[in-house]
This record gives structure tokens, sequence and C-alpha cells, in this order.
């Protein structure tokens, strides 16, 4: 995904977030995300996406069909 993409995604999540709890200040914002467990969406499809080559890492199929995991495997995919 283009990093435009996710950067509206996150700004999009912290608009709710500010109109949810009555706050347009950022720490604030950054708090209620850290105690509430939310992540912005950049930050989950990253963690999703590694967790995904370390599966595909392990399965012989996808193996065959994406080739050796390469450490730049993430800019072919353009998730970085």
């Amino acid at each position: 995904m283009p990093k435009r993409v996710l950067q509206f995604l996150d700004f999009t999540v912290n608009r709710v977030l500010m109109k949810l709890f009555k706050s347009s200040n950022t720490v604030v914002i950054e708090q209620c995300r850290y105690f509430f467990h939310i992540e912005l969406p950049s930050v989950q499809l990253q963690r999703r996406f590694e967790k995904f080559l370390v599966n595909a890492a392990d399965d012989d199929k996808v193996y065959q069909y994406l080739g050796p995991v390469s450490p730049n495997f993430n800019r072919r995919l353009k998730l970085t």
C-alpha cells in the first residue's frame, strides 16, 4: 500500500478518536490509544504482513510461488 494511503488511514482513526474523546490534543489521543490498546492501521498492517511472511516462509506452496523471502521483499510489495 502506498505510504500516503497509510497516512490517510492513520489520520482518519485519529480524527474519529478526537471526536469520540472530545479532545483535539494529540498527546491525549495518543494516551487513549495506548490505554485502550488501539493500534494505528499502518502499525497493524505492518505487523500482519510480517506475520504473513513468517507463515509463508514455513509453507512450501507459498515458498514455491514467492521464492525465497529476501530482506528487500517489503520493497517489492511497496509496504514500507
